[in-house]
């Protein structure tokens, strides 16, 4: 089977630590990996070197088409970051869950009506509430229905459960995890904790990205 996503090398060396060096990933359709690791070995760093949002000498990859540093726009638009401070912007939910057809690179995206997704979340607020007025759980679920919602190939989730409750967590959890499964898709995903469904994991830990046997 041909890789979905294939970045690297990726490496991150502090003038204090040498936290990993030339490192490779490939994810492949319907993965879903859970990537663990010790903390401060590197994981979110990790991930924002295949995004670009961090500098690396990497290549990137997807479904075979090599994307250049100057479309690294165009590649966002298609294997998408989701930071774990769950980032909301001034507006409403409603404006929120839009925001990325503000850019070019996202403008000819059809996107669903949101409620069902929100519905599916345990998110029961309006359109219309102020962002603002939402609690740190619900600002994670809203971050999670607005990459879901855009539907890109992959996404990369950093610790996206963090502030939720048990219920929540398997909720978001089981999205995510169909997501992966619909089609040509894909997710990395930052856990620190145990997930409800056996996944592929990936652990980051002395420099070293290895799949336990």
């Amino acid at each position: 089977m041909e890789a979905l996503l294939k970045v690297g090398p990726l490496s991150f060396i502090s003038t204090r630590k040498k936290f990993f060096e030339g490192l490779f990933l490939c994810l492949f359709p319907g993965d879903f990996v859970h990537l663990k690791g010790p903390s401060g070995s590197g994981k979110t760093t990790l991930l924002r070197q295949i995004v670009g949002l961090e500098p690396s000498e990497a290549k990137r990859y997807l479904e075979g088409k090599l994307y250049l540093p100057q479309e690294i726009a165009s590649f966002r638009s298609r294997c998408l970051y989701l930071a774990p401070e769950a980032p909301v912007f001034e507006g409403t939910v409603e404006e929120n869950l839009f925001f990325p057809l503000r850019f070019r690179h996202h403008r000819a995206k059809k996107i669903p009506q949101p409620l069902e997704i929100l519905k599916k979340l345990g998110l029961r607020v309006s359109l219309k509430t102020p962002a603002s007025l939402l609690s740190t759980g619900e600002k994670q679920r809203l971050a999670l229905a607005r990459a879901l919602l855009f539907d890109p190939d992959v996404i990369l989730a950093d610790e996206p459960f963090s502030a939720l409750d048990q219920e929540n967590f398997e909720k978001a959890f089981m999205l995510l995890y169909s997501f992966s499964q619909s089609g040509k898709k894909a997710v990395l995903c930052v856990s620190h904790g145990n997930l409800p469904k056996s996944t592929r994991i990936f652990l980051l830990s002395h420099g070293k990205l290895e799949e336990p046997s």
